[in-house]
């Protein structure tokens, strides 16, 4: 195995640790009982918060096993994207190499779940579902006054943040020597495949919000 691909398999590795232990530091320390009591104490009775609270309990090692998956597909879908958009420009390269460059790119997307948790940590406002689901330092979310909003609208502001376009910006500067050294080439192509792939995500998920949001 060469240096380029244990350094890839590192910074994989690397990533999944800090997800899981995110994932189970928000869990134990933000996601108590009381945080979902006061949450969907106005929507469910209190048995059926207890039945969801006890099964949560009992499956919370799949939350482990998916924010993992998550992340693997995340990398697999973007590789994919970028790959095919070097195709149409018949730049031949093989799909692992793309996978290298953007699993490497993908390690910025830890920065703001990092952030997250250290904000609210220390914030003195109390913790809520909503604010654990929809928190993103960084984002259009976060400059307007989230009470009341429709969730489809979190939904596009979420993902409307500065760490998408860092990511870009890293994704093509890695990219650039497929083009000839041409970095705006390059990005231009990865906002073209990633942001494609993006746009496209966010008017699935706010499909799936407005589908599933009560009437």
């Amino acid at each position: 195995m060469s240096k380029n691909s244990l350094f890839n398999t590192g910074v994989i590795l690397f990533n999944i640790v800090v997800i899981i232990g995110l994932t189970v530091y928000i869990n134990e320390i933000f996601l108590t009982d009381d945080v979902i009591y006061k949450s969907l104490g106005d929507q469910l009775s209190i048995d059926q918060i207890e039945s969801i609270m006890g099964m949560s309990k009992k499956m919370a090692w799949l939350d482990y096993i998916l924010a993992v998956l998550a992340y693997l597909l995340k990398l697999i879908i973007i590789s994919a994207l970028v790959y095919l958009i070097l195709i149409l420009n018949e730049i031949k390269l093989v799909y692992s190499d793309i996978f290298v460059l953007v699993s490497e790119s993908y390690t910025i997307f830890l920065v703001p779940l990092v952030l997250k948790v250290l904000i609210l940590s220390f914030s003195t406002n109390p913790v809520t579902l909503d604010g654990l689901q929809f928190f993103s330092f960084g984002s259009l979310l976060n400059i307007f006054d989230s009470d009341g909003m429709e969730n489809w609208l979190k939904v596009i502001l979420r993902n409307c943040n500065i760490w998408e376009v860092i990511f870009m910006v890293l994704l093509a500067f890695q990219l650039r020597k497929y083009f000839g050294n041409d970095f705006r080439k390059s990005l231009w192509n990865v906002v073209i495949s990633y942001g494609g792939g993006l746009l496209v995500w966010i008017c699935f998920a706010v499909f799936v919000s407005i589908t599933l949001s009560p009437t």
